[in-house]
């Protein structure tokens, strides 16, 4: 087919026509997969550190939940440095297995800043079972959080 002095490929044209919106199906797909694993790992972090709060017994742990919020987005900035959120687009099958060296190693760097900041902030000192008890929180709540977001995406 000839439109204004170019030779045009409709086979071509409509090969094209056909990958562009899966393409963007896709993109989409996995914008949402992140967004939730996002959302899971927010969630299970908030959790941990109101488990390792309460388990303490330490007197007004409202006050110091309140301080320690700043954990949640602490956490998902270093999950995101690790790359927990990029490596699913990256592989043809992917499992929350493949999550724990990075997963271990953002917690246990997350840990000892959010010891510093406790220690330096009105939250008070963070005393080893309170760290241990998040720590081993975190790690096991998102990985059930990302095992479920996983299963159900």
């Amino acid at each position: 087919m000839e439109v204004l002095g170019t030779h045009l490929d409709a086979n071509r044209l409509l090969a094209e026509d056909r990958r562009v919106p899966a393409r963007r199906a896709r993109a989409g797909k996995d914008v949402a997969l992140r967004r939730l694993l996002a959302a899971g790992d927010a969630a299970a972090v908030f959790l941990a550190l109101t488990l390792a709060l309460l388990v303490a017994r330490t007197p007004s742990p409202g006050h110091r939940l309140l301080w320690g919020v700043f954990a949640v987005p602490l956490m998902m900035v270093l999950f995101k440095l690790y790359g927990l959120y990029d490596r699913d687009v990256k592989r043809i099958s992917y499992s929350t297995v493949d999550d724990l060296p990075w997963l271990f190693h953002a917690t246990v760097i997350g840990g000892l800043v959010l010891w510093l900041y406790a220690r330096y902030s009105p939250m008070d000192r963070l005393d080893f079972a309170e760290i241990l008890a998040f720590g081993i929180g975190v790690i096991a709540l998102v990985i059930v959080a990302r095992f479920a977001v996983r299963s159900f995406a």
